[in-house]
């Protein structure tokens, strides 16, 4: 066995040097290490411990401090204490564990590498979960097979011969809709099909609590409207419009868009046209869609709404009603009536009974109009012959409930 002198102050290096039939490798002593890395002192002698330092191992023999030996073609350097391994393995043995750690700084830079991509992968899994909950899992429950199928956390709790089953957490309307919980979804065009014909004739009426538009009982066709999140729900049939409105003109609408409020919210209601009739339709999940628009009050009139509020005097009292054209008194509605850029979600009826089988469709972007206009509505009476100031109702729970915007 031949011995090879090394120089006691010599650097850590991982490097094979040959010299015959001699490889010798060199390992910085412990004190060197913990003088120069004196912060991470306790952290190196956890992994090398005294035993391995002093080299108090089987097969090895103490050698006098501060030689430096090579045992079977391998160069050993222990600190101030060496020894020489007749034992190939274990003089292995003892490498690899001096070698378990070449360099506390690069250790380091391994363990913050590591733990930054580890915190990065989780980020991309948690965005990547996030986008397949809004775009694929919201469109696939509100187009696909809702309400025949719906998310796991609602439960249907009651119902009754006359209207569908009621969930809990319920899916009342109208809510807050936000822009952030919508997935954006490409559909097919949304269809309004003879609402704003010249030809059509509508009864305008008060209701004693709303002013609302609708057919003849003699009427042989109804306007239409399909397409859109209703795609695989077939033709779906106009049976009225109706209006709300409030005490101010910064919160009467019903729905709020991103927290706000409008001034005037019109409900344009249909029905699955496979029932026959909103009264039957209204018995089943599928039964209704009911088309929102906004009216932000303004200083300016808008004339097409003029022609609306023209009207509003011979309607005042509860129960009256005259027949307007549809195309005159809905004009204001048809710039906003697009085949896209809406919002869509399962909800309810705002009015008695609330059942919770309507499919939305809202229209963020108002039309304007005056608040004079907007007043004029205020002034018809209710059913008690009191001034209908509002006829609005509160925002309800949006409970995690599909959301789209339809592009």
């Amino acid at each position: 066995m031949s011995v090879t002198s090394l120089d006691s102050e010599s650097v850590y290096s991982n490097d094979t040097v040959t010299s015959g039939s001699v490889q010798e490798r060199s390992i910085v002593p412990v004190e060197n290490s913990l003088s120069s890395n004196e912060e991470n002192g306790e952290a190196f002698n956890q992994k090398f411990p005294k035993s391995l330092v002093n080299a108090n191992l089987s097969g090895c023999e103490s050698v006098e401090i501060g030689t430096k030996f090579v045992a079977d073609n391998i160069t050993f350097v222990i600190g101030n204490s060496d020894a020489r391994c007749q034992n190939q393995s274990v003089a292995n043995s003892l490498f690899d564990a001096l070698n378990i750690k070449k360099d506390l700084s690069k250790q380091n830079n391994i363990k913050f590498y590591f733990r930054f991509m580890c915190s990065l992968w989780h980020w991309l899994i948690l965005v990547f979960l996030l986008d397949l909950s809004c775009s694929a899992y919201n469109p696939f429950f509100a187009l696909q097979k809702w309400p025949l199928e719906v998310p796991h956390w609602f439960h249907r709790v009651f119902s009754t011969p006359d209207t569908p089953h009621f969930y809990s957490p319920s899916l009342q309307s109208p809510i807050n809709i936000r822009s952030s919980h919508a997935a954006v979804l490409r559909l097919p065009p949304l269809i309004f099909k003879d609402l704003f014909r010249d030809e059509v004739e509508l009864q305008c009426q008060n209701t004693g609590t709303t002013v609302e538009f609708e057919l003849p009982e003699h009427t042989s066709w109804r306007p239409k409207l399909l397409g859109g999140p209703l795609f695989n729900e077939g033709v779906f049939e106009f049976d009225n419009l109706h209006i709300h409105w409030g005490a101010r003109d910064f919160i009467g609408g019903e729905h709020k868009i991103n927290s706000r409020r409008y001034a005037v919210e019109g409900h344009c209601v249909h029905f699955n046209s496979k029932y026959g009739n909103k009264s039957e339709a209204m018995k089943h999940p599928d039964g209704l869609a009911v088309v929102a628009f906004f009216g932000k009050a303004g200083n300016t009139d808008n004339p097409l709404v003029e022609k609306l509020v023209r009207k509003l005097p011979y309607i005042r009292l509860p129960g009256s009603s005259i027949t307007v054209n549809a195309h005159e008194a809905l004009e204001w509605l048809e710039e906003l009536g697009e085949p896209r850029n809406y919002f869509a979600y399962p909800g309810s009826l705002t009015t008695p009974p609330y059942t919770e089988n309507v499919m939305w469709i809202v229209y963020p972007r108002p039309v304007s109009l005056s608040s004079r206009q907007v007043e004029a509505f205020r002034n018809i009476l209710s059913n008690n012959y009191q001034l209908l100031r509002k006829n609005i109702r509160p925002v309800q729970s949006f409970n995690s409930r599909p959301l789209i915007y339809a592009v």
